[in-house]
């Protein structure tokens, strides 16, 4: 080759490479311009076009995944319905639920409590109002209970709590330390007494739904505690390596970011980014964010949205609806994370899947035999994702209302409908097309309507045959007594429709399809009395030592004399003549005791043995045997005929019906001590 041949070819190969600088420069400028990131939608954009930016991703179309939803919605509303009457059936005697008591007082019943109201459980539901009762005894006393209740105030929509919700939303305050939030540097759930621990994401993810409380209840956020949120939320993404980076910038492909547990300047190091934690770390920023508004200026909501793209893309490459990625727990906390950010960021799609529809599927196919998911907190993230409930918090429609029960008019030639809790109020709302049809001539002349639950007769509303029905109600009401499942049903008696007008007879009855309601709660009076019992325990009072005849070894017999409902005492299965002693360090005077049976809720009902009667000695001398309420959930109250002056205190259980789950397990809950005030 000729030297000016070969000086052609190096400036052919030299434009040549100028030219793919040229255009790898355009690439990086134009991913970098891009309207999502303008915008701040950069996170829906990428969430919705795949792991991959230009990945040839199959995505189902839109129309396909809602046909699935539209099938798929009767499964859903049963794991709905099952979930929450598994919830309403666990809670404890003093209106609170137990997991993780005593660590979190307040926490899991808020979060029950919460579950329940987006479940559509009314507010005035007996439930509710004994959680309320609860809640309103204490305030909370870290981080997981506060945002949790601040989560419960809101979704009532009622003024009344702000009050409550400023108070607890000034404590959340208080407990940032240098922007981020803790577990207490003793104990959870002992309030912060010290200086506060080392920071998590998960903590400061409840702190954050505090502020999303807060705001949407219209109290004020500040600046400097978002900002500071920002800065603290931010050290938990996992960091990239400067090869990864380089990587990155020359190929112009987006960052996929994920956060972890620990920030890098935490004890023990980041570890590794997680699928809970990094949809924790993207709704902690997006709700930081929207909280500042117009407070900040247009780049740093680019720079910190960018955060939040590169958040979710991580969690795109990363999906999975059966297992938290990078985490072998904490399923459904994770799973109540990604319907968190699908709903905060308003998309449907999490890369090429859709995350409502496929977790769905999964978290019904894994609902267990009596309504649950695992423990208390697992069912309700359970139940909040399939209720898409983080969409209602941020102005959505509210939930129907749960205590509706309605027969169906194609199946029932009566219809009828029946609503409330404990007291229930039912009616008539018209007859089914086949029994209108063949009373056209004169019209259906109703009699009476009579009302039954459990086939006994409560009610008969008189009617008159000399007029044709028009939709009167015929109703009635109804106040259980117990909990437990009751078939309510009716029947009227109209005139034959064969029978000439004027005529009262003859009479041809017509059913309704019986409804099944479940009764989980009535509002008993020792209902209210339990919420002060703690304050009235004498034996609360003064150092006491307790001792048994056996104890299995989770319930030992100090947890009878604890005053909480979520421990209890219970004897070994063998155990013949099960005994309680308790020895005071001084007398006390007292004119009753109350017993309360191992059995703490409705669910746990005839796990345990029920004890039937038992013998109490006082000071090794007076004894008194008594029979136990019939209600095993109910508390057990003696009158001794005298007051007594009582330093020794024994029960022996006398007799007892075996239980199904732990037979010859029986004990109590609690033991008390109580004298009258006057």
């Amino acid at each position: 080759m000729s030297g000016s041949a070969t000086k052609r070819c190096r400036a052919i190969l030299l434009t040549g490479r100028a030219l793919v600088a040229l255009l790898c420069t355009l690439a990086c400028v134009v991913h970098a311009q891009r309207p999502g990131d303008a915008k701040g939608n950069g996170a829906k954009a990428d969430a919705e076009q795949g792991p991959e930016r230009g990945a040839a991703a199959k995505v189902e179309p839109a129309e396909d995944v809602q046909a699935d939803l539209v099938k798929m919605q009767p499964s859903i509303d049963r794991a709905i319905d099952r979930g929450v009457e598994n919830i309403l059936s666990r809670q404890l005697r003093d209106g609170s639920w137990g997991n993780r008591s005593p660590q979190y007082r307040n926490g899991q019943t808020a979060l029950a409590a919460y579950m329940l109201v987006k479940s559509g459980v009314s507010a005035e539901h007996p439930a509710i109002a004994r959680a309320l009762d609860f809640l309103g005894k204490e305030l909370p006393g870290e981080t997981y209970s506060a945002g949790c209740q601040m989560l419960f105030y809101e979704s009532l929509h009622d003024p009344k709590y702000h009050p409550r919700m400023q108070e607890i939303f000034d404590r959340l305050l208080s407990w940032q330390a240098q922007g981020a939030w803790s577990y207490p540097w003793t104990h959870a759930g002992e309030g912060w007494t010290t200086t506060p621990g080392t920071p998590d994401l998960s903590n400061m993810q409840y702190a954050a739904l505090g502020i999303l409380c807060a705001r949407r209840a219209g109290l004020d956020v500040p600046s400097k505690a978002l900002k500071l949120m920002i800065g603290r939320t931010l050290e938990h993404q996992q960091r990239l390596s400067l090869k990864a980076e380089r990587e990155l910038k020359r190929y112009g492909k987006p960052r996929a970011i994920g956060f972890c547990y620990r920030s890098k300047r935490g004890y023990g190091g980041e570890g590794k980014p997680t699928g809970s934690m990094t949809a924790a770390g993207v709704s902690i920023l997006h709700i930081c964010l929207d909280a500042l508004g117009n407070r900040v200026g247009d780049r740093y909501k680019t720079d910190i949205q960018n955060e939040i793209d590169a958040g979710v893309r991580w969690l795109a490459q990363n999906f999975s609806v059966e297992s938290n990625p990078n985490n072998n727990g904490w399923l459904y906390y994770y799973l109540y994370g990604i319907e968190r950010v699908g709903d905060l960021l308003g998309i449907d799609r999490i890369g090429d899947r859709w995350w409502y529809r496929d977790g769905a599927k999964f978290i019904v196919g894994k609902q267990r035999d009596r309504g649950e998911w695992g423990d208390e907190s697992e069912t309700c993230f359970a139940v909040l994702f399939l209720k898409r409930a983080t969409s209602a918090v941020t102005g959505g429609e509210p939930s129907k209302p749960r205590d509706v029960w309605t027969s169906d008019w194609k199946t029932s030639p009566l219809a009828v409908r029946a609503s409330g809790h404990g007291e229930i109020v039912m009616w008539v709302t018209g007859f089914s097309e086949k029994v209108r049809k063949e009373h056209a001539e004169h019209g259906l002349r109703v009699a009476r309507v009579e009302w039954f639950v459990d086939e006994v007769k409560i009610d008969t509303i008189e009617g008159s045959t000399a007029r044709a029905f028009d939709l009167e109600p015929y109703g009635t009401k109804y106040r259980f007594a117990r909990p437990g499942t009751y078939q309510i049903t009716a029947k009227a008696y109209v005139v034959a429709p064969d029978a000439p007008l004027g005529c009262d007879g003859p009479l041809v009855e017509v059913d309704a399809k019986g409804l099944t309601i479940p009764i989980h709660q009535v509002m008993a009076g020792w209902m209210k009395d339990e919420l002060d019992a703690r304050d009235r325990n004498l034996l609360l009072k003064v150092p006491l030592v307790t001792r048994a005849s056996s104890a299995q070894k989770p319930h030992p017999p100090q947890n009878a004399v604890d005053g909480r409902q979520a421990t209890r005492w219970v004897c070994d299965g063998k155990d013949e003549a099960p005994t309680l002693s308790i020895q005071l360090s001084r007398f006390v005077d007292a004119d009753r005791i109350v017993l309360e049976q191992a059995v703490a809720s409705p669910f746990e009902k005839g796990m345990f043995d029920t004890i039937r009667k038992v013998r109490l000695k006082l000071n090794d001398r007076d004894t008194y045997e008594f029979t136990m309420a019939e209600d095993v959930f109910e508390p057990s109250t003696y009158v001794f005929p005298r007051k007594h002056k009582i330093k020794r205190l024994d029960i022996e259980v006398l007799e007892r019906d075996k239980g199904w789950a732990w037979p010859g397990q029986a004990g109590f809950t609690e033991v008390r001590l109580e004298r009258d005030r006057r």
